[in-house]
């Protein structure tokens, strides 16, 4: 499951990637508003706007890792169907299907 990390991470990172650039995007579009006595109502939505293209460009690379993940976790899947094949499928049993076998003898030695 290397992909299922690597995903949580480049989730947690773009996220706070975005955090920050909408920020210094705010500050950035005050500073012009004020300096250049624009409308500051215009300027931050044009901000808002370059910063929701950027994301939306970063978007690609997390798209590939959630369809490598999703094919992983399929084939996790399956291999796991074809080991469990002839297996009793009991749920509070599956702890126990892999205990090596005991001995059909009961009781104590004499």
């Amino acid at each position: 499951m290397m992909y299922l990390h690597s995903l949580s991470s480049t989730l947690s990172n773009q996220h706070v990637m975005a955090d920050t650039m909408r920020s210094i995007a705010v500050l950035v579009a005050a500073g012009i508003s004020y300096i250049f006595h624009v409308d500051p109502a215009l300027v931050d939505a044009t901000a808002a706007v370059v910063v929701s293209v950027i994301i939306a460009l970063s978007l690609g690379p997390l798209i590939i890792g959630l369809f490598q993940t999703w094919n992983e976790l399929k084939a996790l899947k399956r291999d796991q169907q074809k080991s469990n094949e002839g297996k009793v499928h009991i749920p509070w049993m599956e702890q126990y299907q892999n205990l090596p076998s005991v001995s059909p003898r009961i009781g104590r030695r004499r």
